[in-house]
């Protein structure tokens, strides 16, 4: 675990992947408090350095399936 601490300590980009059920809800909208609160953590992180922080997530899709019917 140290030597995982260490490499994001000295990384520039670190790259966050978060799965769909983790930002969406029950009935498979999507969860914008979660999202807010993941975001929120993300930028206090990247405020502070001269870190990029990416974030990856498939909920593009969910959103896009609720909105056209389509996946």
């Amino acid at each position: 675990m140290a030597k995982a601490r260490q490499a994001v300590h000295e990384a520039h980009r670190i790259v966050v992947k978060v799965g769909s059920s983790s930002l969406t809800t029950a009935t498979g909208g999507l969860d914008a408090d979660r999202v807010d609160a993941l975001v929120d953590v993300l930028a206090k992180h990247r405020s502070g350095g001269e870190k990029e922080i990416v974030l990856v997530s498939s909920v593009a899709t969910v959103s896009f399936s609720l909105t056209t019917g389509r996946a």
